[in-house]
């Protein structure tokens, strides 16, 4: 990357119907052309390098001076929670940084298109819903060195699969023929989340929920179907993305759908 953007598509893409090891991998292979074909210790290389870049010579090429130490430390936090809430604290403590310095880090990657915060949706409907964005790193691969420290660990899995997943959705959302803008929502109890909430310009909204799982079931699309009696009309329908090969009725508008159908339907 140069002149602060990031030039980045889409990943490499598993056949229709890939198994969750399949998406994983893809996820791991990077959306960056240069990285996409490389085997993995290069890619690994490669990855390093662009990250070094980001720090250290790209603020120069838009205007910026920062201290490359401290916005590493800043970056490597973001890293760590991407799919979460982590507060705007938690990170600059992860960080050792600044109240000040934070907040101009943190613009300064969103424009180089780094990272993107997720704005928690509200609605006079909906009641509970925590106010604080979800930190979303552009690239799943930045979050691993390889596939089996993904498998090791439960929470990583997840947090993976759901930066791929948005790596998907987002140019999806945003230049589709129908545009939609993209949120989140969790309850301030923790007990209710729904992964992305795409709503339409007339307020129409499809919610999606992400899962590991191969085979979901009812249970799996409790939280959209929640969401779904709570906005009445408003409700387009719902997905259960997976990581398996079959599409079908979860009952109520909501539909488990394959991970890959993301790509197979827009190419």
């Amino acid at each position: 990357m140069h002149g602060g953007r990031a030039r980045h598509v889409a990943s490499s893409h598993p056949s229709q119907g890939a198994d969750l090891l399949e998406v994983l991998a893809c996820a791991l292979r990077s959306g960056f052309p240069a990285a996409m074909e490389l085997t993995e210790p290069d890619r690994r290389l490669w990855i390093e390098a662009y990250a070094s870049d980001l720090v250290q010579r790209d603020p120069i090429d838009i205007g910026e001076r920062v201290d490359t130490v401290l916005l590493r430390r800043y970056l490597e936090a973001l890293l760590a929670v991407s799919a979460t809430t982590a507060t705007d604290q938690s990170l600059r403590t992860a960080a050792g940084i600044a109240t000040d310095t934070g907040r101009r880090y943190h613009d300064l990657l969103t424009r180089m298109h780094v990272i993107t915060d997720i704005p928690s949706w509200s609605s006079n409907r909906l009641t509970g819903i925590a106010k604080a964005p979800k930190r979303m790193v552009c690239d799943a691969a930045f979050l691993a060195p390889s596939l089996p420290a993904v498998r090791r660990d439960g929470v990583l899995l997840g947090r993976v699969l759901e930066t791929f997943v948005h790596q998907q959705i987002k140019p999806l959302a945003d230049l589709g023929p129908v545009p939609f803008r993209n949120f989140h929502a969790r309850s301030t109890t923790g007990h209710r989340e729904i992964d992305f909430i795409l709503e339409r310009g007339d307020g129409g909204i499809l919610a999606v929920e992400v899962k590991a799982t191969a085979a979901p079931s009812a249970k799996d699309a409790a939280h959209v179907k929640w969401l779904a009696e709570k906005i009445g009309d408003r409700f387009l329908g719902g997905l259960v993305l997976h990581a398996g090969p079959s599409t079908f009725e979860l009952g109520n508008g909501v539909w488990a759908v394959p991970i890959s159908s993301l790509w197979s339907q827009s190419r």
